[in-house]
């Protein structure tokens, strides 16, 4: 990573004990989500591996849309995860990095994020961090092997640096702060509670009523009336509470139900 603060060098010798996962620098990539896919099916990768890149020429967003990701302000790393025989928590993979992200964003910048469903964390009501999670199969014997965690955080953009379609909804730690913030520290952090959930607690498995906890705490989702897009068409809800397998619990003039995916507009509040 040739970008100012953030190198291997550094990610290293600020995570806090030695990983079996390796830590792999690009200086820009199409996609830290496309190289992580490659490498897993070139089996070249111990669980836990991240590859960070100081810029994205295509970055990957939620239902094919691309993440702004511009050089030496922002984060961009993809993690690797070995899905586990008996891993009965995949559907939360994603709410557990947001747990990750909002974790270390306090522990750095002393500041309280809260989560979006799914994949948004905002502060002041403002995006500064969007995850996309794929799953990984094996061809042959049609089974899920891997897990690529996608994470993209604004944290040293001004406000005018976002482009006119993000200017209203997307903000970085800089403007919530009002200083910059080391790029490098921030990342070891969030590497840090990845693997503290996935790797050491083995979130993946087991019980996981105590995290879904955490997530209906940190959710603003919760509570507000939303439109809820699906290839069928919008249907507006009130959102009720998250499931204990990830999903958002919704109230419909018609029925109470769960949603797993999508994309919702709170807009409303």
């Amino acid at each position: 990573c040739g970008g100012f603060m953030l190198t291997r060098k550094k990610l290293l010798k600020l995570l806090e004990q030695p990983r079996c996962g390796e830590i792999i620098c690009l200086e820009e990539t199409s996609s830290t989500n496309l190289v992580a896919d490659r490498m897993i099916r070139d089996n070249r990768l111990p669980d836990g591996t991240v590859v960070v890149a100081d810029t994205q020429k295509n970055g990957s967003g939620r239902l094919g849309r691309s993440f702004y990701s511009p050089g030496r302000v922002g984060l961009y790393f993809s993690y690797i995860k070995v899905l586990p025989k008996n891993a009965e928590n995949t559907g939360l993979l994603t709410s557990f990095a947001a747990l990750a992200v909002c974790s270390a964003v306090n522990s750095v910048c002393g500041i309280q994020p809260k989560i979006k469903w799914p994949n948004d964390i905002l502060i002041d009501g403002k995006k500064v961090c969007g995850i996309l999670t794929k799953l990984v199969s094996d061809t042959k014997s049609n089974t899920l092997t891997h897990a690529v965690i996608g994470i993209g955080v604004n944290v040293n953009q001004t406000a005018g640096e976002f482009p006119e379609d993000l200017a209203q909804k997307a903000g970085s730690l800089r403007i919530a702060l009002d200083r910059e913030v080391d790029r490098a520290v921030l990342c070891a952090q969030i590497i840090t509670q990845l693997d503290t959930l996935l790797l050491e607690k083995k979130a993946l498995c087991g019980d996981a009523s105590a995290y879904v906890i955490q997530l209906r705490s940190l959710s603003c989702t919760i509570g507000k009336t939303i439109t809820i897009a699906a290839p069928d068409g919008e249907e507006t809800a009130t959102a009720l509470d998250i499931a204990p397998d990830g999903g958002l619990v919704v109230k419909t003039a018609s029925c109470t139900k769960v949603i797993r995916s999508g994309e919702i507009d709170d807009s409303y509040r």
